[in-house]
């Protein structure tokens, strides 16, 4: 049984024995709408109602094909297996003020069966100390049934050596719509946020602070090695910044080039409707 919706200057919930509300004004009109859209052409698919996970108090979604323990223990969400589609939309709750929940936590997923682009995509809004707030997205190429290429954004991040460079994001949700507004907005943002991530590196590169893993001996006993953060070498920077320079490039350039093609997949998943204050 799906849940029923009702509306007010509040989000009130009854789903079965379960019954909750979110309080916040935002949250709530963006809980709504994606709550409808993940409802919204799914016929066939397998609905678990709303229950409380922990923080969570989450609803699922899955596509015939996903397999029953993937959606059932909601490992589907991490899932890229072709031929699978997905949604799931949580709030949150703390012990103490249930059943007023905050936030929203939506995952979605598409992808092809044999042939074509498909996309998963995460968003996380007023998570608090829970799961904070991010949005991230991965798009993948289908070709003979497997995933042959896949291309992540939102995070907007690369790990060259030891090295983590990621763009800080302060609005989550503004940097998704942004993503599905349109196709040029789809283009634009991802060429702005991988020039950016291109121009750490070799800044990085620039000042010698590209760095390496150095390992330590195996001691036995299944314990890693240790591993100390070392300044890379002239030719090992060489190397690191070559294959940075070389991903970022062909991925920038692969979105901006589908960006007609991509936005649609990806907009599918998050509907600019829903994402708009």
């Amino acid at each position: 049984m799906l849940p029923a919706l009702l509306l007010a200057s509040v989000t009130a919930v009854h789903a079965g024995d379960l019954d909750f509300t979110l309080a916040d004004k935002a949250d709530s009109r963006l809980f709504t709408d994606l709550l409808d859209h993940a409802r919204t052409g799914v016929g066939g698919w397998k609905a678990l109602p709303f229950r409380r996970l922990g923080n969570f108090v989450e609803a699922r979604w899955c596509s015939p094909a996903v397999r029953p323990p993937a959606c059932d223990g909601g490992a589907v969400v991490n899932d890229r297996e072709p031929g699978t589609a997905w949604r799931q939309l949580a709030t949150l709750a703390y012990d103490a003020q249930w059943p007023r929940t905050f936030g929203v936590v939506y995952n979605a997923g598409e992808v092809p069966l044999e042939e074509g682009w498909g996309a998963t995509a995460w968003l996380g809004v007023n998570g608090k100390s829970v799961v904070g707030d991010g949005f991230g997205f991965a798009i993948m190429r289908v070709e003979g049934g497997r995933v042959r290429r896949a291309i992540s954004g939102g995070g907007w991040a690369i790990d060259v050596g030891a090295r983590h460079f990621a763009l800080s994001v302060p609005d989550p949700r503004a940097e998704a719509l942004a993503m599905v507004q349109s196709p040029e907005n789809f283009g634009a943002t991802a060429s702005m946020r991988f020039n950016a991530l291109l121009a750490q590196v070799r800044v990085a590169n620039a000042e010698a602070k590209l760095t390496v893993w150095q390992e330590g001996p195996y001691k036995g006993g299944g314990i890693p090695p240790e591993r100390l953060e070392v300044a890379a070498t002239t030719v090992e920077a060489a190397a690191l910044l070559a294959a940075a320079v070389a991903q970022l490039t062909e991925d920038r350039d692969t979105l901006v080039a589908e960006a007609a093609v991509l936005h649609p997949v990806l907009a599918r998943l998050l509907p600019p409707r829903a994402l708009a204050k």
